[in-house]
């Protein structure tokens, strides 16, 4: 991205990078809460551990979201 910007790339070229970038990073952002959801949600080892899981991540959410 910072070459494009030195090269002074047009401006939906620019764009066009940076939404993909993003679209990778919300894939894998996608990926690791499908995963905390597998592994610490759903898998816990009791209620307690379950609930403080789905707290955290839905803290995570949130601040993702906003």
């Amino acid at each position: 991205m910072r070459r494009a910007l030195e090269k002074e790339a047009s401006c939906a070229a620019l764009i066009q990078q940076a939404t993909a970038c993003r679209g990778a990073l919300d894939g894998f952002i996608a990926e690791v809460i499908e995963d905390h959801i597998r592994e610490c949600v759903v898998s816990a080892n009791d209620q307690a551990a379950s609930a403080k899981a789905a707290e955290e991540l839905i803290g995570i959410v949130h601040s993702y979201l906003t």
